[in-house]
């Protein structure tokens, strides 16, 4: 099952470069959920399914539906992302949906994914029905910081991102309502990348000044299914927010975008 998967995100390298990208240039990797990845269907789309189309790099899209940290890890699928780092690599790491549950919750039918939130040291033990061992379960944010461990080990670059907002309004009318934007897993990401001083996109924070800036009628229609998984525009605004990110936040990975990627629109970069 590994060396298939495998061999499909390498077919995928070829389908999604861009017609500038060369084996001179690296190439981007993305773990994530079901907000990130690549779908078939029509109405619902993850924003990391645009991305290539504003770098002169490859993308690999590795991102899961339903996974956390810590069930990416569990089920093999990082292990599989690190296989395919190469040095200089640029690795994006964008997690929370699924990481955020009471783990001690009774009857808990998700506890199999969630972690503990925070960024400490703080850990758990969890014994799923009919496991012959216990778990030890960590915080979110230790997930984080030794998956951006693991890629620089490799030589490559981890660029940990934080988790795009979900439609949540609060208040008011249609016209009146306000957008929530109290994301603790954006929190917990960034204080993440600043303990092992990796590259940080603060995804959550520009994808909700656009959200905010088209209001609650406009940005409705960027999540035909539900609040949290965007349709094809709404991931190509998500695509879009994380370019200006990345680019207010002056990371290397700025440096490679393609000339779609350089016209997106120049934003006053938030603190």
């Amino acid at each position: 099952m590994k060396t298939s998967n495998i061999t499909a995100a390498a077919a995928a390298v070829i389908a999604s470069c861009p017609p500038i990208c060369n084996a001179a240039y690296p190439k981007v990797l993305i773990a994530g959920d079901s907000t990130t990845a690549n779908y078939d269907q029509s109405r619902m789309q993850g924003w990391g399914f645009y991305l290539n189309e504003y770098v002169n790099m490859s993308v690999m899209n590795l991102a899961k539906n339903g996974r956390s940290t810590r069930s990416f890890r569990n089920e093999g699928l990082w292990a599989q992302v690190l296989t395919l780092v190469q040095p200089g690599d640029f690795v994006i790491i964008e997690m929370g949906h699924n990481d955020d549950g009471d783990i001690r919750a009774k009857n808990n039918t998700r506890a199999y994914r969630h972690t503990l939130p925070g960024t400490g040291e703080e850990i758990i033990g969890y014994k799923a029905l009919g496991a012959n061992k216990t778990e030890v379960v960590h915080t979110f944010g230790w997930y984080l910081k030794q998956m951006a461990i693991d890629v620089r080990e490799k030589s490559g670059i981890p660029i940990i991102s934080s988790l795009t907002p979900r439609n949540s309004w609060s208040g008011g009318n249609k016209t009146t309502a306000m957008l929530n934007t109290n994301y603790k897993f954006r929190d917990y990401a960034k204080e993440s990348a600043e303990a092992v001083k990796s590259d940080f996109v603060d995804h959550t924070s520009y994808s909700l000044r656009a959200f905010r800036e088209l209001g609650q009628l406009e940005t409705k229609k960027l999540f035909p299914l539900d609040n949290t998984h965007t349709g094809p525009e709404g991931a190509r605004l998500n695509a879009e927010t994380f370019i200006q990110a990345a680019r207010c936040a002056g990371i290397e990975f700025a440096d490679y975008l393609s000339e779609d990627g350089k016209a997106i629109e120049n934003v006053a970069c938030l603190e």
